[in-house]
């Protein structure tokens, strides 16, 4: 397996320099659409959709023809058996180019890539161009010397233009620009003088707004003022109201306090006048139930004094049952039983 190189660098969007072992070339496009050229004079044209896997890639000669045709990726590779024309081995050769043609191609190449190399260190996308455009018309000079049976040049000078590019657009961006210093210093200015006129209006419009609030505030006062006015005044009608209604309360509610007293000691002069008369009737009614009692304690005693009992000459207690009494027992009143006792069983 022999030795191969390849770098890839990125010089502007969509634009890279590719650097192999035996060739330099620059290819320019966007995601789907390509074109790459190189030292070699070959083209590369590859035109896809991308997340499909379907591409067109076409390679061919500059001032030669296409080498290779459209693919598909997904699709399987078979060769069809078609019926072609018969190929021409000897394309006709495209008339010679002068001498001075090709030393005016040579001449304006060379200005034109001196000055794109130039204007590499303001503007890389501009240097690019004009510098491919250069590269363009050096080679499309070579394939015409080819055409016209002499030797073309090498490329060697490709590598020379690609690392002084290269170093050229690296150099222009580490190195600081006069003019865009100037006009940054200039935006920085117009942007401090907008940033203090900004200021100075939004000052205005604070101390207007402040103006504008403090006034309202004073009629606020004003309008505040007259409504605690109005509030006391009627604070005060409302309390000499409250107080004659109160004075008329209280004279009503010592009337009727008067009133309730005559009525109250009215009430306690019949009630004491009911209570005698009750108290009255009460001890007659305890008098006469006295009497009533006596009279039955009397009616009782004299019962009791005559009622019959039965006791034994040598017993200690008096019987209201015979039987009780025993064999000895004899009949006699209550006031014959002297200090015995009553039975237990039968008094």
């Amino acid at each position: 397996m022999g030795f191969r190189f390849r770098k890839s660098f990125k010089i502007a969007p969509g634009v890279r320099v590719n650097v192999g072992k035996k060739s330099i070339g620059i290819s320019a496009g966007v995601k789907g659409a390509r074109v790459s050229v190189n030292s070699s004079g070959r083209k590369t044209t590859t035109v896809g959709i991308p997340g499909t896997g379907l591409s067109y890639q076409k390679t061919e000669k500059i001032g030669g023809h296409a080498a290779t045709d459209k693919h598909d990726q997904t699709a399987p590779e078979y060769t069809p058996t078609v019926d072609l024309p018969p190929i021409d081995p000897q394309p006709p050769r495209p008339p010679r180019t002068p001498k001075g043609t090709l030393t005016l191609l040579k001449v304006l190449a060379v200005l034109l890539i001196a000055m794109s190399l130039t204007l590499t260190l303001a503007s890389v996308v501009g240097g690019f161009i004009g510098t491919a455009l250069g590269c363009f018309i050096l080679y499309y000079r070579r394939t015409r010397i080819a055409w016209n049976g002499d030797k073309p040049p090498r490329c060697r000078w490709m590598v020379v233009v690609a690392v002084l590019f290269v170093l050229l657009a690296v150099g222009g961006k580490a190195s600081p620009d006069p003019a865009a210093d100037a006009t940054a210093e200039q935006t920085v200015q117009a942007e401090q003088a907008a940033a203090e006129q900004a200021a100075k209006e939004q000052a205005e419009k604070e101390a207007a707004e402040k103006a504008a609030a403090e006034q309202a505030a004073k009629e606020q006062a004003e309008k505040e003022a007259a409504e605690k006015a109005a509030a006391e005044q009627a604070a005060k009608e409302q309390a000499a109201k409250e107080q004659a209604e109160k004075e008329a309360a209280e004279k009503a509610a010592k009337e009727q306090a008067e009133k309730e007293a005559a009525e109250k000691a009215a009430a306690e002069q019949a009630a004491k006048e009911q209570a005698e008369k009750e108290a009255a009737e009460k001890a007659a009614a305890e008098q006469a139930a006295a009497a009533a009692a006596a009279q039955a304690a009397q009616e009782q005693a004299a019962a009791q004094q005559s009622e019959t009992v039965y006791i034994t000459p040598s017993g200690k207690r008096w019987h209201r049952s015979a039987s009780c009494a025993g064999k000895n027992a004899r009949e006699v009143t209550m006031d014959q039983v002297g200090n015995r006792t009553p039975c237990k069983k039968c008094a």
